[in-house]
């Protein structure tokens, strides 16, 4: 069970003991506050601390308590069937920003997890339906329009009956709680620390 929420462990919560951190207990002065400590956050002052700026992360209960504790653990440009979607309603050229971004973003994650182990491999990525053919063709043409060598697949081996599948080669599966717990080591975290309110300069805080 988890300390905090007394919810049960997550597959990732469960096989991973990460450090306890104190609370804040006194007033302190940082150049960036961080609020939360989920992945967001924990990668967030980790990239702060190696370029040399002073930060604080608070967290009002325990760093990977929440959705990233839960996460599925894949790491992928590919978020649903959304690419024809973004060429839509925003363009191509910001569809294929946020493709590239994305894309980026895995090998930013190989390359931060030779550091530590955190069980990083690299696994297809698929999308598939059960309603239309159509939606996942829309999706194909997207993606050859934005350049990105996506592949149809016919067949998969689901318990449920399906039009085919798009596939992202190549993208990552990792344990984020172990990557966690590798990137947080030496920053400045504070558990069990609520934040109240933010002022210009000034943060309140309660301690739960």
């Amino acid at each position: 069970m988890n300390e905090y929420n007394k919810e049960p462990l997550s597959l990732w919560q469960g096989t991973v003991e990460l450090p306890f951190f104190k609370r804040l207990s006194e007033d302190i002065k940082t150049d960036v506050l961080i609020i939360g400590g989920g992945l967001c956050g924990l990668l967030t002052a980790y990239r702060l601390k190696e370029k040399g700026v002073d930060c604080v992360l608070v967290e009002k209960g325990r760093i990977m308590g929440g959705v990233s504790g839960n996460t599925t653990a894949k790491i992928t440009a590919q978020h649903g069937l959304i690419y024809h979607k973004l060429i839509k309603n925003m363009g191509e050229e910001k569809a294929k920003l946020y493709l590239n971004i994305n894309l980026e973003a895995i090998e930013k994650y190989a390359e931060l997890s030779e550091k530590f182990d955190c069980e990083f491999q690299r696994k297809d990525n698929y999308v598939y339906s059960s309603q239309s053919r159509d939606k996942l063709e829309k999706e194909m043409k997207a993606l050859r329009i934005l350049g990105y060598k996506a592949e149809f697949e016919r067949s998969l081996p689901l318990p449920v009956e399906s039009y085919g599948a798009v596939k992202f080669p190549s993208q990552a599966q990792f344990h984020p709680v172990k990557f966690a717990k590798g990137i947080s080591d030496k920053l400045k975290i504070y558990e069990n620390t609520f934040v109240r309110e933010v002022g210009d300069c000034v943060c309140q805080f309660s301690l739960l």
